[in-house]
């Protein structure tokens, strides 16, 4: 109604940034802005996880690299405990 009796009124109010609507488009609006914010945390989500996957992965290998190093340690402790019963 305010737009029949003023036409310019619609110019005016882009030109203060304002944004006339009618409720049920303010409505879709509104979900449109909580769709873009729910996706941003989804992505902010996905960057954090993906961070954390290769922090663990770096993590991981380190232990691998010890773990084997144990091993290797292990099978030269046998061998040479075998070799000190052999010669008794």
């Amino acid at each position: 109604m305010a737009l029949e009796r003023n036409p310019d009124l619609l110019e005016h109010a882009f030109s203060k940034n304002i944004i006339l609507t009618f409720p049920t488009s303010l409505l879709a609006i509104l979900k449109g802005l909580a769709m873009s914010i729910q996706q941003a945390e989804i992505a902010t989500n996905i960057e954090e996880i993906q961070n954390n996957a290769v922090e663990l992965h770096k993590w991981f290998l380190t232990f691998v690299d010890k773990f084997n190093a144990v091993g290797s340690n292990l099978v030269r402790l046998n061998k040479s405990f075998n070799e000190a019963v052999g010669s008794a």
